[in-house]
């Protein structure tokens, strides 16, 4: 008969055998690590109590896969037993978790991140530490340490310059590495693979003629990532024909989530699609700051014009990229009931200028708010856009402003208008250019103003 090891432990010596019944664990940035494992032994409670304090290694394996686990052992529990074996439950935890039974009074002066967290570290014995990023050389004046554990005193440091921790495991020993958490979003960026990413949650169902046919488990997502942004591909494989049923070219079939979540490898949720609000159309929950947003034009629906995200439909020319805040809730609807080109669709919210964040969302809709209260309006004959702050406009090259009939621009303090070459400004009709308080500006090396009518409602 062949046997293949699943977990190995390793501790210090014992003349009687371990078996491990069950393992779990919990890893966290900033958090550290906990380990537990459930032995059955026939050694006894004051004899494995040696345990405590002393470095506890295992390894995961299996017929391709293998993963090293250390930590300090701080805690033993002994559970239901039944003589002459026992049954424990032993906690490991990181090294650095130690320091909550540490309290101290200290003032920092005219130091370093690095430094202190090197002190607190370097006293205490934990010598199995880096520093990944430039942002611990940071300069401190002053910093108090008032009767708090040197572990919260640490983490109060750390959350105060946007700055973590985690953990890294090898054979023979555990590390703790400071870093960033910028550094740490580009190195999972640039390691995440296909093999890495899992769905859950998730049920796709097939509807044809607003007729629910069957749940559709079979899905893949490709996933392209580079350093600014994820495109996300969904695709399906074909339904069987039982399936599709009467659905021929003059049946219309809609296919949308009902829930997904696209994780990675440390269960980081990328995109969320949660509950559809109307058959054929679902919300969408930005939790990434990644997703990247472009309008389809030649496709008009009956809520707004159409906001692409990231699919294979390459064929659209867009006007603009507009990347959706983190916390936007939006509408995602496929592109001609191609399930492998999703596009966020819109807010819904009334004709009025009210923002669906404080009124709701209630049909119909002529654009999109963002939860800052900047608003993009799409209607087939305009486009307004608008900030409740500010709005700039930027290019590397030039910026056309041109209008059949009317340009009418307007503001309630200042106007500036700016050009490291030229300025032109043009009009079939009419220009105005107007304030309520202060002066209008306008800086080139050459400015062209052509108008039947040109008139200025303000000092220049």
């Amino acid at each position: 008969m062949q046997t293949h090891t699943f977990i190995e432990l390793v501790t210090p010596s014992f003349d009687k055998p371990l078996f491990i019944e069950a393992f779990y664990g919990h890893e966290q940035l900033s958090y550290g690590i906990n380990y537990t494992i459930t032995i059955v032994t026939c050694i006894r409670y004051d004899e494995l109590t040696t345990l405590i304090g002393t470095t506890v290694q295992f390894k995961l394996q299996t017929l391709h896969y293998e993963r090293y686990f250390s930590g300090i052992a701080i805690r033993l529990q002994e559970r239901q037993s039944m003589p002459p074996y026992y049954r424990f439950q032993l906690t490991l935890a990181s090294s650095i978790e130690l320091l909550k039974h540490h309290t101290d009074f200290r003032i920092f002066k005219n130091t370093t991140i690095q430094v202190i967290i090197h002190q607190l570290l370097e006293q205490h014995g934990f010598a199995n530490h880096r520093f990944e990023s430039d942002a611990y050389r940071q300069s401190i004046v002053y910093r108090t340490q008032y009767n708090e554990s040197s572990y919260d005193f640490i983490r109060r440091l750390l959350g105060e310059y946007d700055l973590i921790f985690y953990v890294t495991q090898t054979e023979k020993q555990h590390t703790i590495v400071f870093s960033d958490k910028r550094t740490v979003a580009n190195q999972l960026m640039k390691t995440l693979t296909l093999s890495e990413l899992a769905i859950a949650d998730y049920q796709l169902w097939r509807f044809i003629n607003n007729s629910c046919y069957s749940s559709y488990p079979n899905l893949t997502l490709p996933l392209k990532i580079n350093d600014d942004k994820i495109i996300l591909s969904i695709k399906h494989q074909a339904l069987n024909q039982s399936h599709l049923g009467h659905a021929q070219a003059n049946h219309s079939a809609i296919s949308y989530f009902q829930y997904l979540t696209l994780c990675d490898a440390t269960t980081l949720p990328i995109l969320k699609i949660t509950a559809p609000t109307i058959a054929g159309i679902q919300t969408a929950v930005v939790s990434s700051k990644q997703i990247n947003v472009q309008p389809l034009w030649d496709y008009r629906h009956t809520y707004t014009h159409p906001l692409n995200v990231s699919t294979t439909a390459t064929n659209h020319t867009p006007t603009y990229n507009f990347k959706p805040e983190i916390g936007n809730e939006t509408l995602i609807q496929c592109h001609q009931q191609h399930v492998d080109r999703p596009y966020i669709n819109g807010y819904r919210y009334t004709q009025s200028n009210r923002s669906p964040f404080l009124y709701g969302p209630t049909a119909p809709n002529e654009g999109w708010y963002a939860a800052s209260g900047h608003h993009i309006k799409l209607t087939p004959d305009n486009l307004t856009v608008t900030s409740p702050q500010n709005l700039s406009l930027w290019a590397s090259q030039s910026i056309q402003l041109t209008a059949v009939n009317t340009l009418n621009m307007q503001s309630n303090t200042d106007i500036t208008l700016k050009a490291s070459n030229k300025l032109i400004i043009k009009s079939n009709e009419s220009i105005t250019l107007g304030t309520a308080t202060n002066g209008i500006t306008i800086s080139a090396k050459e400015i062209t103003i052509n108008g039947l009518r040109v008139q200025f409602n303000k000092n220049i």
